[in-house]
């Protein structure tokens, strides 16, 4: 039998019917049911998130149960992740949502230190190089690690270690009867390029040179240089001494006769029509012979340069890079904070001559990349002119971009190598966007005025004036002093287009730095 009455929990009972029986029965008032809803505090811990209340899983969050009034233990799991669970009490027809936040377990990571007794050792971690001994290595998982220790001309010492979760495990990896170094460093230095080394009969190359694998004792070192006299030294190299040894060789000589020595490093004397050898000793006085018949009387010779060196390479002046060498220039200064350029020469013969470059710098708001060439026309000893071309383009954050040419003349005066001036008169061209030309989050405040969004064209006559000093064969400083005065200002350079620029643009210009020459 079934008795069902609103608002009351049906019955269902089984009876046994006689032939006059009655029945009473008690019916329980209905107790509305409670809602529980469990979701994540944050949508992206959602996946994995497991539900169970009072012991019974539920399913992944997020969830939602129907169930009577009473207490109940909520629990959610992740993997990585710490237990979450908390006591909840429902009421009759109470609807409640709890929001899970789950912490992540510390990684189960641990340290690894590696020590030897020899400094420098090489030192591997699960075949993977970490740096030398001693090294600390952290990050690593828990459990066995192989570690390798190695010096060149040993056998590698190895090991298996256990790293525990945030504890440092320690292995040290010792070499029996670690050899003594028994080698010291030989450096040989010459003015003169494409000096042929050799040590002990073995070619080790090109001066200038650093030796540093030398065994100590006596070596016999031969320099040479075709059409010079070859030259042989002794040096004796004691184990971790620097033994500096500098060597310059003479040029061949004809047999005796008169003697012509030019103020010029590379020249070659043609009395008449007949050639005569040629000196090629650079940056010496180089003595040249040529056959003459005897006469009491005074004679002028004639000498004619065949292939004189050229002077030093000039960064930002006429002078070119001699052909197959090429430079490395590095400068701060403003408004280009940053800037290195490589020249390389390209072909060179009398007053003519090319040489091209690349070069990349940087306003903060622009980093620009351009080519860059110049043509000589006209080389003497003390002065050199030569027509120049550059082309490039840059970007910047929120659209910007900016392209140009810049194209004019420069003159170098060179002072014995011991300085060069260079002026330079070019035009500047060019065409700058600030602002996107539709409104983007993160652009400039000026980008709101009208017309901002158009491009910012111009041309400049540029002054330009540098002073470069040689240090070395291969290093020499520069400074440069250039501007536009009394001619329109760049937006660029303003402040308000460009954090890292003054107020207004000031129209000069300078910057610093180095050239290395190869």
């Amino acid at each position: 039998m079934i008795v069902e009455l609103a608002g009351y929990d049906p019955l269902e009972q089984t009876i046994n019917v006689t032939r006059s029986d009655t029945f009473t029965f008690t019916l329980v008032r209905s107790v509305p049911k409670a809602t529980l809803r469990v979701a994540p505090a944050a949508a992206e811990q959602a996946t994995g998130m497991e539900l169970a209340v009072n012991g019974k899983p539920e399913g992944a969050l997020p969830s939602s149960l129907t169930v009577a009034p009473g207490n109940y233990l909520v629990a959610v799991s992740k993997a990585g992740f710490k237990p979450w669970q908390q006591w909840i009490t429902l009421g009759s027809g109470e609807q409640r949502l709890v929001t899970v936040t789950l912490e992540a377990l510390a990684p189960q990571t641990g340290t690894l230190l590696v020590a030897s007794n020899v400094a420098g050792a090489q030192v591997r971690v699960d075949d993977q190089p970490v740096g030398e001994a001693p090294a600390l290595v952290g990050g690593l998982s828990v459990g066995l690690h192989a570690v390798a220790v190695s010096v060149e001309g040993r056998e590698a010492q190895t090991a298996s270690v256990m790293v525990e979760a945030g504890k440092t495990a320690r292995a040290v990896l010792n070499f029996d009867q670690v050899p003594v170094a028994k080698t010291g460093t030989l450096q040989v230095l010459s003015g003169q390029r494409g000096l042929d080394v050799y040590v002990d009969g073995e070619y080790r190359g090109k001066a200038p040179l650093t030796l540093r694998d030398v065994a100590e004792g006596t070596h016999l070192v031969i320099a040479e240089l075709p059409g010079h006299q070859p030259v042989e030294q002794r040096v004796v190299v004691a184990a971790g001494q620097l033994y500096a040894l500098r060597l310059e060789l003479q040029p061949v000589l004809v047999a005796p006769t008169p003697a012509v020595v030019p103020a010029t490093p590379t020249a070659g004397v043609a009395p008449g029509s007949k050639p005569t050898p040629r000196a090629t000793t650079p940056s010496t006085r180089a003595p040249v012979a040529a056959g003459l018949p005897p006469s009491a009387a005074p004679r002028r010779v004639p000498i004619h340069l065949v292939g004189a060196d050229e002077s030093d390479p000039v960064l930002l002046g006429a002078q070119l890079v001699s052909p197959r060498n090429f430079t490395a220039d590095l400068a701060l200064g403003f408004p280009y904070w940053g800037e290195g350029r490589l020249t390389t020469g390209v072909f060179s013969h009398g007053h003519y001559g090319l040489d091209a470059g690349v070069e990349l710098r940087s306003t903060g708001a622009f980093t620009e990349f351009d080519a860059i060439t110049k043509l000589r026309f006209l080389n003497h000893e003390a002065i050199a002119v030569a027509a120049l071309l550059a082309l490039g383009a840059g970007g910047g954050p929120n659209g910007r971009n900016t392209f140009f040419l810049n194209a004019g003349v420069v003159a170098s005066l060179i002072f014995k190598r011991v300085l060069t001036f260079s002026g330079r008169v070019y035009g500047n061209f060019y065409t700058d966007r600030h602002c996107p030309s539709s409104a983007k989050s993160g652009e400039l405040g000026v980008c709101a005025v009208d017309g901002a969004r158009d491009r910012d064209g111009g041309a400049r006559l540029m002054l330009s004036g540098a002073l470069e000093i040689p240090m070395t064969t291969n290093l020499g400083l520069l400074a440069v002093v250039e501007g536009a005065p009394f001619q329109a200002q760049r937006k660029a350079f303003r402040d308000a287009y460009s954090s890292l620029m003054f107020e207004s643009d000031p129209r000069i210009y300078g910057r610093l730095g180095v050239s290395f020459k190869f």
